[in-house]
C-alpha cells in the first residue's frame, strides 16, 4: 500500500503567505488557515513516520513556522490578534508541541525547539 500524505491551505483576507512542503514525510498531514491580512505561516516535515502539524491565524502580521524532522510529531500554533509570532522546531521521534496567542495580543512572541 502506498503512504498518504495530505496539505491544505485555507486563506481569506488580503496579502496572505501560506507554504507547505512534505518531503520523504509518509503518513503526514498539515494544514494552514489564515485569515485578515498580511500573515505568513510555513510548515515543513521531512522524515518517515507520521506527524501532524497545523497553523490557524487571525489577525494581521502574524508569522508562523512548524519544523519537523523525522516522525510521530505533533504541533499546533494558534494565533490571533496583530504581529504575533511564533516558531516550532521538533527533531527526532514523537515530540509534542503547542502554542496558543490569543487575540487582544500584540507583538506576542514565542519559541519551542525539541531536540534527540
Amino acid at each position: 500500500p502506498e503512504a498518504v500524505t495530505g496539505a491544505a491551505i485555507t486563506q481569506s483576507g488580503n496579502a496572505n503567505t501560506a507554504r507547505i512542503t512534505q518531503s520523504k514525510a509518509d503518513l503526514a498531514s498539515a494544514s494552514i488557515t489564515q485569515s485578515d491580512v498580511g500573515n505568513l505561516a510555513e510548515i515543513d516535515q521531512d522524515g518517515a513516520g507520521s506527524s501532524i502539524a497545523g497553523i490557524s491565524q487571525s489577525g494581521s502580521e502574524n508569522q508562523a513556522f512548524i519544523v519537523q524532522t523525522d516522525g510521530g510529531h505533533l504541533a499546533s500554533i494558534v494565533q490571533g490578534g496583530a504581529r504575533g509570532q511564533a516558531f516550532i522546531e521538533q527533531s527526532g521521534r514523537a515530540h509534542a508541541a503547542d502554542i496558543t496567542q490569543a487575540a487582544g495580543g500584540s507583538g506576542n512572541q514565542a519559541t519551542i525547539i525539541q531536540s534527540d
